[in-house]
């Protein structure tokens, strides 16, 4: 969709993605050699004493350095969340912990990890971490090894129910819906060690799910999940508390010479949810919203905004449509408009883009760049 579409391009011009594809290989060719009858869950390094060799290795979702051992993994090498014999004692551990530790900023650390475990890293962290898992359609939080709030609970809410409002799963965490004890696994030492927000995916309805359940039901209603996932990663603890671009529409004159923008903007949309509390945090008055023509808001020097009008003359809600006109006349091709909404807590939303298509005319002779600043 790169270059087709305007909110996958952006992300992927302003945003660095970082995958690990598979970070548990012996488990992975035990499941394609057996997988409808197979659940494994630990690597096969036999060195700990387990006479089974069903059950060899190190359960690594409880091998990570912060917490290990705590309640929610165990010490007996056969078990099936055996956590190791100490924490990052395992190799794809130690690469994982690494990588992180590389990627992330050093400075959003906690001095004392585990003795500042509960106090709320710096809501200008910036990245965000990311774990799928199957299965259970949830969307999980940090902590696992103890179930009590942790200092960025409003942002972590906020984010997973922002993420459950698109693919219909359950928001839990600690202090929140937690849903059961673990120690030593990537949310919790992402959080409590590196300070990064971290958000844990349980896809789908089984564990050996079809190829057609997977294509049909579990990617459709993840990927745009996922997709705006990626757009909390500048300063997920400040982003995930503002409103959202619910919705874009471009509408071009016949001539090119006149655009209108119009768009719906929330903060409170996306985190309602059926059964579930209503956030404190969901209900602030829309501020402004601001438009971005061939620009954006992420950039070192983007151009100067431009501030749409809402539809009833003055924000007064948490809900707001709003709108822009532009005169194009002197320009033409394809640009792009790139929209941020803010509250009246000071937290400005997610970015959404969308492209504006204007014909081409004889008299537009405004270069590329020219043409992007042509607006004020």
């Amino acid at each position: 969709h790169y270059g087709t579409d305007a909110d996958v391009t952006a992300i992927l011009d302003h945003t660095a993605l970082h995958f690990v594809l598979q970070s548990n290989p012996d488990s992975r060719r035990i499941a394609e050699t057996n997988y409808a009858n197979s659940q494994p869950r630990k690597n096969q390094r036999n060195v700990d004493g387990c006479s089974a060799s069903s059950q060899w290795g190190t359960d690594l979702n409880r091998n990570f350095d912060f917490q290990h051992g705590s309640p929610g993994a165990s010490n007996s090498p056969c078990n099936i969340v055996y956590h190791g014999k100490g924490g990052g004692s395992e190799g794809e551990t130690q690469a994982i912990q690494n990588l992180s530790r590389r990627v992330f900023p050093e400075w959003q650390r906690k001095a004392e990890a585990e003795d500042d475990a509960f106090k709320a890293a710096p809501d200008t962290a910036r990245g965000l971490y990311v774990d799928i898992h199957s299965y259970g359609r949830d969307i999980i939080f940090p902590y696992g090894y103890q179930n009590q709030e942790v200092g960025n609970i409003d942002a972590f809410k906020s984010m997973s129910h922002k993420i459950c409002s698109i693919n219909n799963y359950d928001p839990s965490g600690s202090g929140y819906y937690f849903l059961g004890r673990t120690s030593g696994d990537t949310l919790d030492y992402h959080y409590g060690a590196l300070g990064v927000a971290s958000i844990l995916y349980e896809v789908g309805n089984s564990w050996a799910e079809s190829c057609n359940a997977f294509e049909n039901s579990v990617f459709p209603s993840n990927f745009d999940a996922l997709l705006y996932t990626t757009k909390l990663a500048m300063t997920p603890y400040r982003t995930s508390l503002g409103p959202d671009v619910m919705s874009i529409d471009v509408a071009v004159s016949e001539d090119g010479d006149q655009v209108t923008i119009t768009a719906d903007v929330s903060d409170y949309a996306m985190t309602e949810l059926s059964g579930k509390k209503q956030l404190s945090t969901a209900v602030q008055t829309i501020q402004s919203v601001k438009a971005y023509l061939d620009s954006h808001p992420y950039e070192a020097s983007p151009s100067q905004p431009l501030l749409m009008k809402p539809s009833g003359g003055s924000f007064n809600s948490h809900t707001e449509s709003v709108s822009l006109s532009i005169d194009t006349s002197s320009i033409d091709g394809r640009h792009t408009i790139c929209l941020v909404a803010s509250d009246t807590d000071g937290y400005d939303g997610t970015v959404s883009c969308e492209y504006i298509d204007i014909p081409v005319k004889a008299d537009a002779t405004l270069t590329p760049k020219e043409q992007g600043g042509a607006i004020t």
